[in-house]
């Protein structure tokens, strides 16, 4: 498989205050000159020699069932963009919301992408894109899902096992924003072995805030969170108890009381390694926001749970958050996309359009230490990465797109900069321009 990219340039950071930094960077992305040399990566096979194919393992914890060899990404302007594969090739214009998700769910060795398509604000609906077989080309199949899935969408997808038969079911986690019609669904896709669907729709809970039972489910993490071998979901405050037949039954969680407010992003993971998957909750830009571990409680998770504050960074609203020993410590460190925000009320400092960075968390034995240089090449949004670059990266993971061994750190669904990937070359993280592709 022939994977390729375009160096986009190199960033070094000296040591500087939290405002010169931001300004040192911006001023030298602005200066770069873009490198359009091509580089073959890996070589494709010999002619008459067939690839294996990539196997994923399926776990609980949706975060380690993001890997798929390459990301799903869209724009607005899809032709000016060679790694956009759905946009670039389905020849219709439309628009996706938050989330994606992989798997083979046609068994013919290559993965495919489960996302919500948005035709209108009124039509919209979950669907799976068939992997051609050159991990370009796509295809929509609805045949995949035995009922309709129209008016669910899914602003965040997790792929997890909730009935513990080893065959992958999908979450969808959805934010409607019908005007004057505001909600959200939390629709579970249960897998069966015959590659088909079933659709399994969970009842709003009751929303104590606003006195009716309308969520935004912006966002989750799937994960057994008690130890009864069942995978549990946490997502808009509260905690969807599995009950292995891909039910759930909730229980609110109040994120204010321990400081948490208001909660926005999520993951599940065992970060301290007791045997106990943890939560990981991150918040939107407000002032004094900051990304929160809270530590198991033997399966409970209330005001009395311990928890770990991040430390302060230069942007605060949480986008995305992953897991992973970035330093090879043997700690999982936190990294996360961040957002700059907007001039508001509650960030009167921002003056950019939708700048994102990734920040880096390293952990010493749940002692965190913030690093914003290691990877703050990653600078993105207000028009520092192209004409079209308005806003920075709305998702991101780490897997290994280019099949050296070695993990990149992929943009993921929406993304209209002139670069879409972080590659280690040489001990430094420095842009690249991945195409996907044989």
């Amino acid at each position: 498989m022939k994977r390729i990219f375009t160096l986009v340039g190199i960033l070094l950071l000296t040591s500087c205050t939290k405002d010169e930094m931001f300004l040192e960077i911006e001023e030298q992305i602005l200066k770069q000159q873009l490198d359009t040399t091509s580089v073959v990566v890996t070589p494709p096979p010999p002619a008459g020699v067939t690839q294996t194919r990539n196997t994923f393992t399926l776990y609980k914890e949706s975060y380690l069932n993001q890997r798929s060899g390459f990301a799903f990404t869209w724009s607005h302007n899809p032709m000016n963009s060679e790694y956009n594969m759905i946009m670039k090739n389905s020849g219709t214009k439309l628009t996706y919301a938050g989330g994606q998700a992989y798997g083979d769910v046609n068994n013919d060795g290559y993965q495919d992408i489960l996302t919500a398509v948005h035709k209108s604000e009124t039509n919209f609906y979950l669907s799976w894109f068939i992997n051609k077989g050159d991990d370009l080309n796509f295809t929509e199949d609805n045949s995949f899902i035995n009922q309709p899935t129209i008016g669910f969408s899914g602003h965040k997808i997790l792929k997890t096992d909730v009935n513990n038969d080893g065959i992958a079911d999908y979450i969808a986690l959805g934010v409607i924003e019908e005007t004057g019609n505001y909600g959200g669904n939390f629709t579970v896709l249960i897998g069966n072995s015959n590659g088909r669907f079933d659709v399994n729709d969970i009842p709003n809970p009751p929303n104590p805030d606003r006195n009716n039972n309308r969520y935004y489910f912006h966002n989750g993490a799937a994960g057994d969170l008690n130890n009864d071998g069942f995978v549990d979901v946490v997502t808009a405050d509260y905690i969807f108890w599995g009950n292995g037949r891909g039910d759930f039954s909730n229980s609110y969680i109040s994120f204010s009381e321990m400081g948490i407010k208001p909660s926005l992003t999520y993951e599940i993971i065992d970060i301290n390694k007791d045997g106990m998957n943890d939560i990981i909750v991150g918040t939107p830009f407000v002032s004094n926001s900051t990304t929160t571990i809270i530590l198991n409680n033997n399966g409970t998770f209330n005001s009395q749970n311990r928890i770990i504050k991040m430390p302060k960074s230069s942007f605060s609203g949480t986008m995305d958050i992953e897991v992973i020993d970035i330093d090879n410590d043997g700690d999982l460190d936190i990294v996360e996309l961040k957002d700059k925000g907007f001039k508001t009320s509650e960030n009167p400092n921002s003056v950019e359009e939708g700048m994102t960075n990734i920040f880096v968390y390293h952990n010493n034995n749940l002692n965190f230490t913030l690093d914003e240089s290691l990877l703050s090449v990653a600078l993105d949004g207000n028009f520092l990465n192209g004409t079209d670059d308005k806003y920075g990266w709305s998702r991101f993971k780490f897997d290994d797109a280019d099949g050296d061994g070695q993990d990149e750190i992929l943009a993921e669904n929406y993304q209209e900069g002139k670069y879409n990937a972080l590659k280690k070359i040489d001990g430094i993280w420095k842009k690249v321009t991945l195409k996907f592709g044989k």
